[in-house]
């Protein structure tokens, strides 16, 4: 809440840290203010229509090729993203997202 900067609990740091742990989007708004709360709304509709869009062509494209991943494969990758989350600069470092442009997945 950006109109409760003295009373903040979290810092503008962490929120972003968090956002780039839990792979999600950050932003601060104020309602009483009206700060930045249009951007957000606008925002999270941008995000439902990207990854919207995205998963139709990942849907198209995979529909040509029906290669499986291995199950190796999958295990690593799944095993990366616990130890990625688990650790916060790591993941701060292997994620080049932008958690706070809303106009990107």
């Amino acid at each position: 809440k950006s109109d409760l900067v003295r009373s903040r609990e979290v810092s503008v740091d962490e929120g972003r840290a968090c956002a780039v742990v839990f792979d999600c989007k950050f932003i601060e708004t104020s309602a009483a203010l009206h700060h930045n709360v249009q951007a957000l709304f606008e925002g999270v509709v941008r995000q439902i229509r990207l990854r919207r869009d995205s998963k139709e062509a990942n849907a198209r494209r995979q529909a040509g090729t029906r290669r499986r991943e291995s199950l190796g494969k999958k295990a690593k990758r799944f095993l990366g993203r616990i130890v990625a989350r688990n650790s916060r600069k790591m993941a701060f470092r292997a994620k080049s997202k932008s958690c706070h442009d809303l106009s990107v997945l």
